[in-house]
């Protein structure tokens, strides 16, 4: 996973400066921006899994077993979708 400032970097030694300027651009409006990783996709949606219940542990005696603890992990599916504005000014 790339931050803004690597994918800046990789865009510069790409030789897409025009590219590189508008990525730095947006890493340097806001710190939360700079720092957050981004990853690239194939497509329009992200799967991924999310754990649910993670599962337990517990002791046992001498001899004994272990009781069964499982957790539950859920398959995901977020649909990326555009998001912009449109800004009427008076002149």
């Amino acid at each position: 996973m790339l931050t803004l400032i690597e994918a800046a970097k990789v865009a510069q030694n790409g030789g897409n400066t025009y590219l590189a300027g508008i990525i730095e651009l947006y890493a340097q409006s806001s710190d939360i921006l700079q720092a957050l990783p981004f990853t690239d996709i194939q497509g329009n949606a992200l799967k991924y899994n999310r754990e649910e219940t993670l599962p337990g542990v517990g002791f046992r005696g001498v001899n004994e077993g272990y009781t069964e603890s499982t957790g539950i992990i859920n398959p995901v599916t977020e649909v990326l979708t555009i998001a912009g504005g449109d800004l009427d000014v008076d002149k």
